[in-house]
């Protein structure tokens, strides 16, 4: 029966909701993603007079809506309010699946009229967390390798005390309700599906029976000891969707409910080691190893109390163990490039067509953006004459990074989820966090506007601008502390900048006599190797994988050069047009973009191939970002774009 109520459900496709809380805004709903217990998923569209948002729309079931009792309705009412402060600082945090609105729709139901609540939240590009364990076990036949945990942790246990900050308990943690998008180091993890949540303190369900997920859902849920129901029983949660992660298998494996809590009552664990999918960089420290088990052992105690009491704990116990960096300097590409490189291989991206584009915001503001940060979730920030503004997915929003900007910021670095290295004139440059407040970073002289960055000041990075020589200057910190910087006594600009391997820079610009150069810089050997160049004007800008020392670089006249180990490879659009911004994706295929187009061009080949055009974009295209399947465009004034392919 509840099959034939969801197709109730089903005449919603094709149909437009009603914003309630935006005068023109509509939700067309395309198609149908899934049904859960409590609620069916559709994506849909969210359009406005700004531009066109993929969003998710979950509507409730008629069968649960007319079982549920006022109080239920009322928690969904209060996580829906408690989850919308998460969005209240900006950036929001960004490893919570975005709140956007709720409201209800009318359905009709064997003759009853009834209003059917409903929730739009972000749509994620890329998959569930169990789907891309899934995938690595089946290519290499293991789980992720230690520094993708790391960064998947980091993102839940921040995630989760944000969630805990608000007063609310997910209390379904697990591999499919982990959504992600992004890939090696922008990778972003992102916690979905409030469908069992409550807040802090309401005793009441939304069932009689237990709730959560065997294997992973802490015994107090499946034996429904409410009382006890807390934060720890996400950590719990949170420990076992970690021992997948890393395992591809289940902690607590059972055919029942009643086995699996048995066995988390039961005072010994099972080893990482004890499954055949742990990586062998992971196996092969048994010190890392006995670390871990302790620390999942610890998080998932049977008693509450014993647990660690809050997320981020859980994860700095287990992340020293987790933190490796065996790959810099060695010239081998690690598991966190070489497995996305396989997805990209097998994503169906082919100058062939098959794009699909909407504008996401409508060019036309009067912003003037100068420098753009991305996140693997297609999110940036961007540095414009009007400040620090974040681009979230719906619109551009001043930011609460705080800072004393009395002159404009000209550059944003992303160095991790949430935290930024943001440069300016007179010396300004700083870190950047929705979470802290700026820590100013004390510069040579106090004359130098920053231009370009890249890299990361605590390890090795390199920032371009111009101090009191008046010249184009190289930058360097290294372990947060100045180098000798090189003045380019033989360029006019150098605009182009990006990162080739762990211990050169790719520059690029014009040269003292009028013409586009490129160079090789190495910081700490202070030398800047000139490579051959094309006889155009300019080069524009720059863009990099470092992990496989590939880089390509384009500008005036069409040009386009791609810089590898093998030598420098130089080729030219179709036209002629002056090429304002580029992305290198992971799987080397490249894009390129100038006034109203963008071109794409496959690894190896010399064709660059139109993938986009439209007149009515009047100003040019500063900065892409690209991911599998994906591409997202922000043009000069903050219009954005965005390509999809099937």
């Amino acid at each position: 029966m509840g099959a034939d109520i969801d197709e109730t459900l089903d005449d919603l496709i094709g149909q437009s909701l009603r914003s309630t809380a935006y005068a023109d805004v509509s939700y067309r709903i395309e198609k149908k993603l899934g049904v859960g217990s409590m609620g069916v998923a559709f994506l849909a569209s969210r359009l406005s007079q700004a531009g066109q948002i993929p969003v998710v729309i979950k509507v409730m079931r008629p069968d649960f809506f007319r079982a549920a009792s006022e109080t239920a309705l009322l928690a969904i009412t209060k996580e829906s309010v408690a989850l919308g402060r998460l969005n209240e600082s900006v950036p929001a945090c960004h490893f919570v699946v975005r709140f956007i609105e709720t409201s209800s729709v009318p359905v009709v139901l064997f003759g009853t009229a009834l209003e059917l609540p409903w929730l739009a939240t972000e749509y994620v590009h890329g998959g569930t967390l169990l789907e891309r364990v899934t995938v690595s076990m089946r290519e290499v036949g293991r789980a992720f390798e230690p520094g993708r945990a790391a960064l998947c942790l980091e993102a839940l246990a921040n995630g989760l005390d944000a969630i805990h900050g608000v007063n609310v308990i997910h209390r379904d943690i697990k591999p499919d309700n982990v959504l992600c998008c992004g890939t090696g180091a922008d990778e972003v993890f992102k916690i979905v599906d409030f469908g069992v949540a409550r807040p802090v303190g309401l005793q009441q369900t939304f069932s009689q029976g237990s709730l959560g997920t065997p294997g992973f859902a802490a015994p107090e849920q499946i034996i429904m000891h409410h009382d006890k129901l807390g934060a720890a029983a996400d950590v719990f949660s949170l420990a076992s969707t970690m021992f997948s992660v890393l395992t591809g298998e289940c902690l607590f494996p059972g055919e029942s409910p009643l086995e699996m809590v048995q066995h988390a009552r039961e005072p010994s664990r099972r080893g990482i080691r004890d499954c055949p999918g742990l990586s062998d960089a992971l196996r092969a420290e048994p010190a890392a190893c006995d670390t871990i088990d302790a620390v999942i052992a610890h998080a998932t105690q049977s008693e509450p109390h014993a647990r660690p009491q809050r997320a981020s704990i859980f994860a700095a116990g287990m992340m020293p163990a987790l933190r490796r960096d065996d790959n810099r300097g060695t010239g081998v590409v690690p598991e966190t490039v070489r497995r996305p490189i396989t997805l990209y291989a097998e994503s169906g991206v082919s100058v062939d067509g098959g794009w699909t584009w909407r504008v996401r915001h409508a060019v036309g503001d009067a912003r003037a953006v100068s420098s753009v940060a991305w996140d693997g979730d297609g999110t940036c920030l961007a540095a414009t004459d009007r400040g620090l503004s974040y681009w979230d997915g719906l619109c551009w929003q001043a930011t609460d990074l705080g800072g004393n900007w009395e002159h404009f910021p000209r550059v944003v670095r992303r160095l991790s989820p949430g935290v930024w290295l943001v440069g300016g004139e007179l010396g300004m440059l700083a870190y950047c966090s929705s979470s802290r407040s700026p820590m100013m970073v004390n510069v040579p002289d106090n004359s130098i506007r920053f231009d370009a960055a890249t890299g990361e000041p605590d390890d090795l990075a390199v920032l371009l601008g111009c101090g009191s020589s008046g010249w184009p200057t190289l930058y360097c910190i290294c372990g947060n502390r100045w180098v000798k910087e090189l003045v380019l006594h033989d360029c006019q600009f150098v605009p182009a900048l990006a990162r080739f391997d762990d211990a050169r820079w790719i520059v690029g610009g014009r040269n003292a006599d009028g013409q586009a150069f490129v160079g090789l810089y190495s910081p700490l050997r202070w030398e800047l190797t000139t490579l051959a160049t094309p006889n155009v004007r300019a080069l524009l800008a720059a863009s990099a994988v470092p992990e496989l020392r590939s880089a390509i670089l384009v500008g005036a006249e069409g040009c386009t050069v791609r810089v590898t180990e093998a030598g420098v490879h130089e080729s030219f659009v179709p036209g002629a047009p002056d090429l304002s911004a580029v992305v290198l994706d992971i799987g080397q295929r490249a894009y390129a973009a100038s006034l109203g187009k963008i071109w794409m061009n496959e690894s190896g080949s010399s064709e660059w191939v139109p993938i986009w055009e439209d007149a009515e974009w009047s100003v040019p295209l500063v900065s892409l970002y690209a991911d599998a399947n994906r591409i997202v465009a922000v043009a000069a004034d903050g219009g954005v774009l965005e390509g999809v392919t099937a």
